[in-house]
């Protein structure tokens, strides 16, 4: 039954292109799993292990313009003097073969007695395809936005049920 269980999880995260880790403050070390390393297109015998420091990860893994954004969320993270302390952002990577991507990294922290934090433990999720799309969205709303406001003909934009105007271009105004 744990197996089965395990198989299940580990079927899911790739599926779901996730990827789990830890994070020991006092060594400065990561632990990353077979999944982890899957979703940035290596394997643990590619990159040496499952363990890597943080200045090691950021420069094989962490898009350059995005390394100063990372380490400003890892210093809050361990800063922080909630207990309960969470995070969610999002930013770019590199892949091993060098190409870019997107990642959702959500991950919360804990404390020793004195209120230090000394692990972090996270999973990060490639949204690449989600960024991709969302882009994708974004320049045909900005054509079809274009094309709207420079047709020469009056037109609208309502809503079929009940036949409400919710947008109308120049023409239509110096027509009507």
């Amino acid at each position: 039954e744990q197996k089965r269980l395990q198989k299940q999880l580990s079927n899911a995260m790739e599926i779901a292109l996730l990827g789990h880790w830890e994070y020991d403050v006092a060594n400065d070390l990561f632990t990353f799993n077979d999944h982890f390393y899957k979703m940035l297109r290596t394997t643990t015998k590619q990159v040496g292990g499952y363990t890597m420091s943080s200045s090691e990860y950021a420069n094989r893994f962490v898009h350059p313009d995005d390394i100063i954004v990372v380490g400003e969320e890892i210093q809050k993270a361990i800063d922080a003097t909630e207990t309960n302390f969470r995070r969610k952002f999002q930013h770019r990577m590199i892949y091993a073969d060098g190409t870019a991507g997107h990642i959702s990294v959500q991950f919360f922290i804990v404390k020793d007695s004195q209120g230090r934090t000394i692990r972090t433990y996270g999973v990060n999720q490639d949204i690449t395809d989600h960024k991709q799309m969302e882009e994708a969205l974004r320049i045909e709303q900005e054509r079809f936005s274009k094309a709207f406001r420079a047709t020469p003909n009056p037109t609208t934009i309502s809503r079929m049920a009940d036949g409400t105007i919710i947008e109308v271009n120049e023409t239509w105004v110096e027509t009507f």
